[in-house]
C-alpha cells in the first residue's frame, strides 16, 4: 500500500490523535509495528508527513471499544520512503 502518514489528529480521529494513519484512500488505515519484545507500538515519528510504501498484515484486534488499541491495523513488515512527487 501507497499513501502518506499523517495522525490520528490531522486526520480528525478523536479517539487516537496521536496514533499513526496512511492516508491511502478516504478511508485511513492505523499503521503499527512490532517491538523487539513483540509487542504492537506507533509507526516511527520518522514517517510522519512522507509518502510511503508499505507491506503488513491486516490486523482486528478482539475489542469494540473506541480506543486507539482497538482500532484495525496494519501491521508493517517493511515501510520504505518513497522519494520524488
Amino acid at each position: 500500500m501507497r499513501g502518506v502518514v499523517k495522525t490520528g489528529r490531522e486526520l480528525g480521529i478523536s479517539h487516537c490523535q496521536e496514533g499513526a494513519y496512511l492516508q491511502y484512500s478516504n478511508e485511513p488505515l492505523h499503521l503499527r509495528t512490532r517491538t523487539a519484545g513483540g509487542a504492537t507500538a506507533n509507526l516511527d515519528l520518522r514517517y510522519f508527513g512522507k509518502r510511503v510504501s508499505v507491506t503488513g498484515a491486516y490486523q482486528t484486534p478482539k475489542c469494540e471499544a473506541l480506543l486507539c488499541l482497538c482500532d484495525d491495523f496494519l501491521l508493517a513488515d517493511s515501510v520504505f520512503v518513497e522519494s520524488g512527487p
